[in-house]
């Protein structure tokens, strides 16, 4: 099982471990962008291409599950591998664009407030 930084969650753990050639494809896809000169892609462009360019890969049920297992891409899962993909090519890090977690949102706010709290006492002024 590979090690992974604090905020991945258990269920997307257990799913990547099982199918880390997911990652490889978004990878790779991501790379060939890159080449082609694009500035950035988002990490659901590269998830849903791979759900829809693996349906003639895997023969799929209605529910776009590999017949005989329970696999599925999770929408949920999305964000994770925009950050794992990051982590592990660091030269895509700026080229892939993600949402911020709940817990990264909360800190960008914080920051912000205390960014203003700063500002505040250079912009108050005395008018004679």
């Amino acid at each position: 099982m590979t090690a992974y930084p604090e905020g991945y969650s258990a269920k997307f753990v257990i799913f990547h471990d099982a199918n880390e050639w997911i990652l490889d494809k978004m990878i790779r896809h991501a790379c060939e962008l890159k080449s082609m000169g694009h500035a950035g892609v988002g990490v659901r462009y590269l998830y849903e291409d791979l759900r829809y360019n693996c349906h003639p890969i895997i023969e799929t049920d209605i529910w776009d599950k590999p017949i005989g297992t329970d696999f599925g891409l999770d929408n949920n899962f999305c964000p994770e591998y925009g950050r794992l993909i990051a982590e592990r090519v660091p030269e895509l890090a700026s080229f892939i664009r993600t949402r911020l977690t709940d817990e990264e949102r909360a800190a960008q706010e914080e920051a912000d407030r205390q960014a203003a709290a700063a500002l505040q006492p250079a912009l108050e002024f005395e008018i004679d």
